[in-house]
């Protein structure tokens, strides 16, 4: 069974009128790396946040993201605590000298304007200095959670992915079949071949015909691809056999990968060995199935 290295989770959890909302999303890479984008007063947990993280993904890029949204009472009191009244006077008192001073209408869209200006909302980090144990429990909950979602969402591309692999497989053991069956055929066209030109040589010419016979076998022994389509027939049964195991295993998306090298080298081989145009174009298509299978093992873990 495989895992894709793609995947995306979201959970969230609220405590003291705050939603805490964790994403976790997962993207192909062939080392571990980790991106957080954290609220400034949850900063120095971020070890603490990559620890677990790192206990549940091996491989791959993953962007962690923590957003915290005060989820505010209908009164004026909790309101007004997120506004810097003061540094809100300072602005409106200094904007309304200003429209003074050059004959301005102070009401020309100030509301919007002081809104946008720096500073004038408060930070809800400046409400609470530092987080309490519970909204780092609320936290964890909601990477948990966030975690188990993703690695659904890994499995079911893992499966679609092992659907990818097995279809390309099949192409590339139907076109070895055709290569196998046309191989006796070749060998017997290119016997018949060198005993027509011996046979138009000039009865002048003395020919050693046990040396003949052992350098035909020597060629002959050299276009012979039986040895590279049985390997190339191990390598498919072992890919199909790692990604069918029931167990997930982790970082196996590099084991498929040094498969798919050593099938890429059986198929080159046959390719270099092959000189008939029939057994030409079922490696071609053998190297196009091989290719696909090489871009899809990218995104397995």
């Amino acid at each position: 069974m495989i895992l894709s290295m793609t995947g995306f989770g979201k959970a969230s959890s609220i405590y003291n009128n705050t939603l805490f909302e964790v994403t976790i999303r997962t993207l192909n890479a062939k080392q571990l790396e980790i991106a957080t984008r954290l609220p400034l007063r949850f900063r120095e947990f971020e070890t603490d946040y990559r620890n677990l993280l790192t206990a549940s993904i091996q491989r791959g890029r993953i962007d962690y993201t923590l957003t915290t949204t005060p989820i505010a009472e209908n009164s004026e009191e909790e309101v007004d605590n997120y506004f810097d009244e003061k540094r809100l006077y300072g602005y409106f008192t200094a904007y309304s000298h200003f429209c003074k001073r050059y004959q301005i209408d102070p009401l020309d869209k100030t509301l919007t304007r002081f809104l946008t200006l720096p500073g004038v909302l408060k930070p809800i980090s400046d409400i609470i200095e530092a987080p309490s144990q519970q909204e780092q429990d609320a936290i964890l909950t909601a990477t948990h959670q966030a975690l188990q979602q993703l690695d659904e969402f890994r499995l079911q591309e893992g499966k679609m992915l092992a659907l990818t692999f097995t279809k390309c497989l099949d192409t590339i053991e139907e076109k070895r079949l055709q290569v196998a069956q046309l191989a006796p055929q070749r060998i017997e066209v290119i016997q018949t071949k060198l005993k027509d030109l011996l046979e138009e040589l000039s009865p002048s010419i003395e020919v050693d015909k046990g040396r003949l016979e052992q350098e035909l076998i020597y060629y002959i022994e050299k276009l012979d691809i039986n040895e590279e389509l049985t390997r190339l027939d191990n390598h498919i049964k072992y890919f199909l056999k790692t990604i069918s195991g029931e167990n997930i295993e982790c970082t196996i998306g590099k084991k498929l990968g040094f498969i798919a090298q050593e099938m890429g080298r059986e198929i080159n081989t046959i390719g270099s060995k092959s000189n008939d145009h029939k057994m030409q174009h079922l490696v071609v298509e053998m190297k196009d199935a091989l290719e696909q299978i090489k871009e899809q093992v990218a995104n397995v873990l």
